[in-house]
């Protein structure tokens, strides 16, 4: 061995400083392949969403149960359509009201209805 060790000293600092420039030039592949995994996973479940739409929706209402959802259509097809209920009808209307076609739907208890509710607001 040498006397003099400051030539390996230097030539080690010089190939260290190559191996960390080299190392600096690969790009990183991490944040790439996270985003690519992050894509294919929002795409594996949306799909999967699709495929099981009525598996996967709200079962407390009744539109989970009488409707079939089709796979990768923005459509329920109702299968009982009269046991399902709109949000914004009234439940007396959905009890005791009919659809005309072509024309305002039709409640026959509507008028013991209001005669109703107005004798219980006189009296109480």
């Amino acid at each position: 061995m040498p006397e003099n060790y400051g030539p390996w000293i230097i030539g080690g600092a010089v190939v260290l400083l190559m191996a960390k420039a080299a190392v600096d030039a690969v790009p990183n592949p991490f944040p790439a392949a996270g985003r690519a995994v992050k894509r294919t996973a929002i795409t594996t479940i949306e799909t999967s969403d699709e495929l099981t739409g009525g598996i996967q929706g709200d079962w407390t209402s009744s539109q989970y149960w009488f409707s079939a959802d089709i796979p990768f259509v923005e459509r329920d097809i109702p299968l009982a359509p009269g046991l399902i209920k709109d949000p914004d009808e009234s439940w007396q209307q959905y009890l005791f009201g009919f659809d005309v076609p072509g024309g305002d739907p039709v409640n026959p208890v509507s008028g013991i209805y209001d005669a109703a509710s107005g004798l219980v607001r006189k009296v109480f």
